[in-house]
């Protein structure tokens, strides 16, 4: 069970890479990204609308869940292109670890605003987390070697910040104790919220929709689909030794490294001693942020 549980972690931070690496991609390669996330999120929507379909609930219920799920989802429309945008400035290895530390955002509000349990583990692990977006903020500056390397700044701190939100509106139903059925909706809801809001976009922008975009969308739909089976895998296979509380760190700290040794390989990107520096006081604070 434990072996089971470790495999799948591993995996699920091999696979979230693999979203970083198309990502990234297509942040190089397309001067939209509206086509992409049209497609994406109209093949996402499809698979989860099959493989998850909602349950039947009340009206009350329902609008409990748009409440929440619908401003999480524009939110992390807003956080993608602004991620896309940081890319197209600066750094992609900076880019993505600012949008991974989003994390920061829900563990704040649960802890202020919902009052959820708090150790001094924990808080050294957010100054730790602080500390490292300072030093890759730094190294943003350094390695953009560009004019506009504080623009790119400001673009990795507001899609981290569009995407902490985004990730803080899915607590609160759990929050409100809403029932299995309630909350069967928030994934089918988030799904189609976002395939709306790039429709309407791609209606307005009227983006090529060639064979490279259609190819990259299908894929990439594929790989969330699939890092969201082996994470759901991971934690069900460890919550009966209790050791849940090492997915997302264990995960997270995974697709971190590993993109980031891609972006110096294979991207040519090279990683100065504040940027080393800040990738390792983060994988220390995000262990540290979820030690339970």
């Amino acid at each position: 069970m434990i072996f089971n549980g470790i495999s799948f972690t591993i995996v699920t931070g091999i696979i979230w890479t693999m979203l970083a690496v198309i990502y990234s991609g297509v942040a190089s390669k397309q001067k939209s990204i509206t086509g992409f996330m049209f497609l994406y999120s109209a093949f996402f929507t499809v698979l989860i609308w099959i493989f998850q379909f909602p349950q039947a609930v009340s009206l009350k219920e329902f609008s409990c869940i748009a409440l929440a799920m619908v401003p999480s989802a524009l939110a992390g429309l807003a956080g993608f292109q602004l991620l896309y945008q940081a890319m197209r400035h600066g750094s992609h290895a900076v880019a993505w670890t600012f949008t991974q530390s989003a994390m920061i955002w829900p563990c704040l509000g649960g802890w202020l605003i919902f009052h959820q349990p708090v150790r001094y583990l924990n808080l050294a692990g957010l100054l730790l987390i602080i500390a490292a977006l300072c030093c890759l903020g730094i190294s943003q500056n350094k390695d953009a070697e560009k004019k506009n390397s504080l623009l790119a700044i400001m673009l990795c701190i507001a899609a981290m910040i569009m995407q902490g939100i985004s990730q803080f509106c899915t607590l609160f139903p759990g929050e409100w104790q809403m029932s299995k059925a309630a909350l069967s909706w928030r994934l089918p809801v988030l799904a189609l919220t976002g395939f709306i809001a790039w429709a309407i976009a791609a209606a307005i922008i009227r983006p090529a929709l060639g064979k490279a975009v259609i190819k990259s969308s299908t894929i990439y739909s594929l790989v969330v689909a699939a890092g969201q089976i082996t994470l759901f895998i991971a934690i069900d296979a460890l919550t009966p030794v209790n050791m849940t509380g090492i997915v997302y760190p264990a995960a997270i700290s995974i697709c971190i490294i590993l993109f980031a040794l891609y972006c110096a390989v294979f991207r040519k990107e090279k990683l100065s001693i504040p940027a080393i520096s800040g990738l390792t006081l983060l994988l220390a604070g995000v262990i540290l942020l979820f030690w339970h």
